[in-house]
Formats: C-alpha cells, structure tokens, sequence
C-alpha cells in the first residue's frame, strides 16, 4: 500500500485517522474519503511476513 499512497488519489489515506477507517465492500475494501481497492492489487503487491509460528 506504500506505493499507492504516493498517488494524488490516495493522498487522504497519508493521514492515518482516515487509513485507520476501512470498511469490507463486496470484495473490495473502501475508506470513508471514498478511495478503494481492489482485492487482486492487494494480492499482487502484497509482501509476504516471515513469522514464526510456535
């Protein structure tokens, strides 16, 4: 998501009061400032976390 902040669509999402703010919409998620994102741009930008599970 780092890299989609750097848009002037998303530019409301830099302030976290309003990141923080998320809704599930059908398969998308959406902020209350009405930006969105779709579930696929979420999974091909997506980092994976190296955890380790106890």
């Amino acid at each position: 998501m780092n890299e989609n902040l750097k848009f002037k669509f998303y530019e409301k999402l830099r302030d976290k009061k309003n990141f923080i703010n998320v809704k599930i919409s059908g398969i998308n998620i959406e902020w209350a400032t009405d930006e969105d994102i779709a579930p696929e741009t979420l999974y091909y930008e997506s980092i994976p976390l190296k955890i380790k599970v106890n």
